[in-house]
């Protein structure tokens, strides 16, 4: 098992995903689908972020926050050599057994994101599925991604965006439970960020209008009205979600980096 040191600041994080893992385990069982890997609001940029990954068979992956191996598994599935990276060792532990379980040969290693414990190019791929956002050294961390990219190599994380007024309405009043004290949607300057280390940076942005829908979804308590709401929203804002007046405030960032 590869160890790194887990910086201070880092300790509440680990702490909140060993709780969760004690929680939660049991909602993530079996061979994961493209399917399991979302709620049913954000299909439709979970499905893009599996398409700009394509095809896997042969390539050497990493998974950064990859928690209970939904995705590390689902990529092993599809021929990949993939490791999952979590700063919980409860998460880490609950993706070996399940691994174990569905007979795939998945690794999952303990580690900081932030200090990659990999060699210089040395990786195919790195993705993440919303974990990004609770780094704190975002421009170190696009460093370390860089390093560990073989040339040509990409990395492609779908996350959220800070912007959107009722998403964070939502993150900050409804449901604060959910969240750690170190998480930070994305902005424009974790993009700049990111441009300051890859040379080829491509976004997409999804969700403008339709988060309406998860306040409809609290207030109403009512399943078949929050996803009949998300669609027909999602639907009419599809065209204006991508103008560049309207990215910023997107809920859902596709950041696709490829290392020249």
């Amino acid at each position: 098992m590869v160890k790194v040191s887990i910086h201070s600041n880092r300790t509440s994080e680990r702490d909140f995903w060993n709780t969760v893992a004690g929680i939660d385990s049991n909602l993530h069982q079996g061979l994961p689908t493209p399917e399991s890997l979302s709620i049913p609001f954000s299909l439709s940029s979970d499905r893009r972020f599996l398409e700009a990954i394509g095809r896997v068979s042969s390539l050497s992956i990493l998974e950064v926050g990859s928690g209970f191996g939904d995705l590390s598994l689902l990529l092993s599935q599809m021929g990949g050599d993939v490791i999952g990276l979590d700063i919980s060792d409860e998460m880490i532990s609950c993706s070996r057994a399940r691994s174990k379980k569905v007979g795939l040969e998945a690794t999952f290693v303990l580690g900081d994101a932030q200090r990659l414990p990999f060699e210089d190019e040395s990786l195919d791929l790195v993705v993440g599925m919303r974990a990004i956002h609770h780094f704190a050294e975002m421009r170190h961390f696009f460093s370390e991604v860089h390093r560990v990219l073989k040339p040509g190599g990409r990395a492609i994380f779908v996350e959220p965006q800070k912007k959107n007024p009722i998403v964070e309405f939502n993150r900050k009043v409804l449901h604060p439970e959910c969240r750690t004290e170190n998480e930070h949607p994305l902005v424009r300057k974790d993009i700049e960020d990111a441009r300051a280390v890859f040379s080829d940076v491509h976004t997409e942005t999804f969700y403008l209008v339709s988060p309406v829908a998860f306040l409809f979804s609290s207030l109403t308590r009512w399943d078949s009205g929050f996803r009949m709401t998300s669609m027909v929203l999602q639907r009419l804002e599809c065209r204006i979600a991508e103008k560049r007046l309207f990215q910023d405030y997107c809920w859902q960032l596709l950041l696709v980096l490829t290392k020249g």
